[in-house]
């Protein structure tokens, strides 16, 4: 996959189908992916966070945009980045991989219960999708040795992390060498979505690139609105970050 680059962090241009194959041929292979899905927070948070910003270039094998800002900056400057792809959108076509496929599948993050709901979601639309298990996000770091091996001892094939940024990082950095797992990536708050717990913005938001707007009405909170209101400086950087490129080729 071709790689650039958003504020230093290492970035890769792809498809849906090519994550897809990506994950399939991992798991024949029995060959470590680690990937995850960076959105103009997760990217800024890594300006000042030393740690998130090492994972994201040095552990991550691929790093996906999910955010139609940072593509459109990079279109504006000449630089196609390809299609928006997202965690949310991923995560059924893995279920519909596991279905076709075998694989199996072990879910990690969300308040109790809601991880059940989605589980429920995707067992309801694919007959022979194999999600081997699954855990709540509300733990402690000493309770993860535990489960580490829940994860190891359900054969799982995928482990998805659904603990938001810079959590579920953390996590994946902290346990990496002692998960059995092929493929391990960061799915964010993919599973609220499937559980019914939060409401997907319509299609056409979805398409306008809007989609982190409707989030924030429809999970409204003050921390959420601090966290989005990096938006701004956000651009500012990434325009002033493309200007530089451009001066250093000359």
């Amino acid at each position: 996959m071709e790689e650039f680059k958003i504020l230093d962090i290492k970035m890769h241009k792809c498809s849906m189908e090519d994550i897809l194959s990506e994950t399939h041929r991992s798991i024949i292979r029995n060959k470590r992916l680690i990937f995850c899905w960076n959105n103009p927070e997760t990217i800024y948070e890594s300006i000042n966070d030393k740690d998130l910003k090492n994972y994201f270039n040095n552990i991550s094998n691929y790093n996906f945009v999910d955010g139609a800002g940072t593509i459109l900056i990079k279109k504006i400057f000449g630089n196609y980045v390809g299609p928006r792809n997202t965690g949310t959108d991923y995560l059924p076509r893995l279920c519909e991989l596991s279905d076709k496929y075998g694989f199996k599948l072990y879910f990690l993050g969300s308040e109790p219960g809601v991880c059940e709901k989605a589980i429920q979601y995707f067992l309801d639309k694919f007959q022979k999708v194999k999600i081997v298990g699954s855990h709540h996000g509300f733990f402690s770091i000493e309770q993860e040795e535990s489960i580490v091996n829940n994860i190891n001892n359900s054969g799982a094939d995928v482990l998805g992390v659904f603990l938001g940024c810079p959590r579920q990082e953390q996590f994946i950095q902290r346990n990496i060498s002692k998960l059995n797992p092929s493929v391990v990536y960061g799915g964010g708050g993919g599973l609220d979505y499937y559980s019914g717990v939060v409401k997907r913005a319509p299609n056409f938001i979805i398409k306008l690139g809007l989609e982190f707007i409707w989030r924030l009405f429809q999970d409204f909170s003050w921390k959420r609105v601090k966290r989005q209101s990096i938006y701004p400086m956000f651009v500012i950087l990434s325009i002033l970050d493309e200007l530089k490129k451009i001066k250093n080729k000359k």
